[in-house]
């Protein structure tokens, strides 16, 4: 896997270049985020949680636990990666909406996956980073809640610019993950 939504994202790219859309087509400005940045929760979604779970782990516990749950999310990922490969060899705007509408679904993954990995006790002296971690992927939800708005807009603008936050997003969860010993979780 290269990243949680790389390879729907890539595939993206793919129905904007097919359809004739680049970079010079002229977008709307994104969403303003307000003065804090904060995006908003799209609607059907939930934030991930963010309290600490009672309880200590092994840092053993933890990796085993967190890796499982990202195979979990791996495996469901699959077909929608299966299913937009072939969408996105479409140039049509219905095609576009139904590439969007598995970005959608990734999402809810991703969104309750999030929510098992925040459930897990942690380790006491790792329990910072997992926050940061876990704050990161609700970042690469909202990059690819982006995406999809660019997808369902036609806006190529848009796209480029949650494409790029999410491939920074990605780079830097994944060194993440791996600093805290996770595999599946970081592989690229």
């Amino acid at each position: 896997m290269h990243g949680r939504y790389a390879p729907l994202a890539a595939l993206a790219s793919l129905a904007f270049t097919l359809s004739g859309c680049g970079s010079t087509t002229t977008s709307s400005p994104a969403p303003s985020t307000g003065s804090s940045g904060a995006k908003p929760i799209p609607p059907g979604h939930s934030a991930p949680a963010q309290p600490v779970p009672p309880g200590r782990a092994t840092p053993a516990q933890f990796i085993a636990g967190a890796d499982s749950i990202c195979a979990d999310l791996q495996g469901k990922d699959r077909p929608l990666e299966r299913r937009a490969e072939a969408l996105s060899r479409e140039t049509t705007s219905m095609s576009r909406g139904l590439l969007a509408n598995l970005f959608d679904e990734s999402i809810a993954f991703a969104r309750a996956a999030d929510a098992k990995l925040a459930a897990l006790a942690r380790p006491v002296a790792e329990r910072a980073s997992i926050a940061q971690l876990l704050t990161g992927y609700d970042s690469e939800a909202q990059d690819v809640s982006d995406l999809t708005t660019a997808l369902r807009k036609n806006e190529p603008s848009l796209q480029e610019s949650a494409e790029a936050a999410l491939k920074g997003r990605e780079q830097s969860d994944r060194a993440l993950a791996r600093s805290l010993g996770l595999k599946v979780c970081a592989q690229e």
